[in-house]
């Protein structure tokens, strides 16, 4: 078994073998360059050369839904 140190609610530090209730913290998972620019690019519009606009929902609605299947 495993020993770990806990801290009760008055401040008192123990030494238990009973299992972590909280789940380990993982390590967040962005996008990279690449993956941002190409975001951006996909959505926005040029015309001649110029650039006309950024459809800035449909960008933040895609990082939004890779972000989240990459952390859950």
């Amino acid at each position: 078994m495993t020993e770990r140190i806990v801290t009760d609610v008055n401040g008192r530090k123990h030494i238990t073998t009973e299992p972590s209730r909280h789940q380990p913290k993982r390590e967040w998972v962005g996008l990279t360059d690449e993956e941002v620019e190409k975001i951006v690019d996909d959505n926005t519009h040029y015309r001649e050369g110029y650039q006309l606009w950024c459809n800035g929902m449909g960008v933040s609605s895609l990082v939004e839904a890779l972000l989240k299947e990459r952390n859950t």
